[in-house]
């Protein structure tokens, strides 16, 4: 066994538990107690998983524990015992029965993830003569003709948006008339994963000092950070973006763990501490006391609502029944302008809190509520399965072709942070934006294919 796996696995090991008992003891019931015996139990399957059982440095699969381990096992915990229920919920649906049984659900579906990625194991690899990459290392052409689209690309938003509005996510809008704006929302999304798109090319086939082409993608790095701004677009944009382009310049030099534990002190240790220089005024009475409270204060705002949407998600099911599949029509069909199609149903989130009377709409929904919120228990058990064979495909793929320049291969280092956001849901805008990406990735490499082989023509 390794013996950094190990030493990591028990580091977070204890600070979890040391978290649950701190938070435990001033509301010590039965249940809560149960309660908490059952995430730790989950914890130690999850941190087990993610340290001990990984084989890469970074993977489908380990966004996947790291997501479940912060916003189902963390969050849920201070949030509870801080009397914290976000959006102006029922406070009778956030109940420790409730959590509990949101849990037993969480269990199920973990198995079924395992099962799933079990399944995709044992299916015999087909073994398929690898086609070559397209070596375009030599042809200045194409880097001059990939700038050129890289640069009609941002002139597009710079003559529709403006600059700096493009800039900044509030100002940053396309706007082409109500009747389509699903199409205009797509269409833009699409159009600016060509630079994302382009860069990968362009730093995937520099392979010499060559120092016109060197300069020639230092432009198009320029472009690409006005394009994405870090104020710009969504956070899980950003993060995925800047995220998979570092992946791809890095992959080599990572160490098997770095990102785990970049990822899980970012979110669980980093970001709620700085919170304690914002209610304390000396550092003589910074205790205990204060930094769990500083904690607990990082996980009450909305970015950590996915587990009590989860929670919400099963109060209105119980209440309404499942949708047999209706909620997934919108994510196959999710291009599909409502001025076609008005019934066209809303994301899981926004369904979910107009039946609950939340305060807002533009919320999160889990995989694990995508399923449940379908199909009931038996969703819980399909998306599992299916979600755990998927990560365990994708993954072996990625890292038994990861030398080479192919579309699955390029959209892979992104998808890496979008699929986070894909598990925090809902699954119609995380598809939607997924979708746009992949196809902005797939044009860009058959106008590299074209011209690859008119040139050899």
């Amino acid at each position: 066994m390794n013996k950094k796996a190990l030493f990591y696995f028990i580091l977070f090991f204890s600070i979890y538990c040391l978290f649950c008992l701190i938070n435990i003891l001033d509301q010590f019931t039965i249940e809560c107690f149960i309660w908490i015996c059952l995430k730790i139990i989950i914890t130690f399957w999850i941190l087990r998983k993610l340290f001990i059982k990984s084989f890469y440095s970074f993977s489908l699969e380990k966004i996947f524990y790291i997501f479940i381990f912060m916003f189902f096992l963390v969050a849920p915990v201070s949030q509870y015992f801080n009397n914290i229920v976000l959006w102006d919920a029922n406070k009778n649906h956030h109940t420790i029965e409730s959590y509990l049984y949101a849990d037993v659900l969480l269990m199920l579906f973990l198995i079924c993830f395992s099962y799933g990625m079990i399944k995709a194991r044992s299916k015999r690899k087909l073994k398929r003569p690898l086609n070559k990459s397209h070596n375009l290392t030599n042809s200045l052409s194409l880097f001059i003709i990939l700038t050129v689209l890289h640069t009609l690309v941002f002139s597009w938003f710079y003559i529709n948006i403006g600059f700096p509005e493009m800039l900044f996510r509030k100002t940053n809008l396309i706007e082409i008339g109500s009747a389509s704006q699903s199409f205009g929302l797509v269409t833009s999304k699409y159009l600016k994963s060509f630079s994302v798109a382009i860069i990968f090319i362009l730093i995937g086939n520099l392979k010499n000092k060559d120092f016109l082409k060197k300069s020639i993608v230092y432009l198009n790095l320029i472009i690409f950070f006005l394009m994405y701004f870090p104020t710009s677009a969504a956070r899980f944009q950003i993060i995925g973006v800047f995220l998979g382009l570092f992946l791809f310049v890095n992959k080599d030099s990572l160490s098997k763990h770095v990102i785990s534990n970049s990822l899980i002190i970012g979110l669980f240790i980093v970001l709620p501490i700085l919170s304690v220089f914002r209610h304390v005024t000396d550092f003589g009475v910074i205790n205990i006391s204060i930094i769990n409270k500083s904690l607990s204060r990082g996980y009450s705002n909305g970015d950590f609502d996915t587990y009590q949407m989860f929670v919400n998600c099963i109060s209105c099911v119980h209440n309404t029944g499942v949708t047999y599949g209706h909620q997934l029509l919108a994510v196959f069909l999710f291009f599909v302008p409502r001025s076609i199609w008005p019934d066209k149903p809303f994301g899981s989130g926004h369904e979910v809190a107009n039946l609950n009377s939340l305060n807002f709409n533009n919320l999160s929904m889990p995989i694990i509520g995508e399923g449940y919120i379908n199909f009931g228990v038996t969703g819980v058990i399909i998306f599992g399965f299916i979600f755990g064979y998927f990560c365990f495909k994708y993954d072996r793929y990625f890292w038994s072709n990861s030398n080479r320049n192919t579309i699955f291969i390029h959209f892979y280092y992104v998808f890496i942070g979008y699929f986070f956001f894909m598990n925090r849901g809902d699954l119609l805008s995380s598809v939607a934006f997924s979708v746009a990406l992949f196809l902005a990735f797939a044009t860009v490499h058959m106008i590299s294919k074209v011209f690859f082989l008119n040139r050899h023509n």
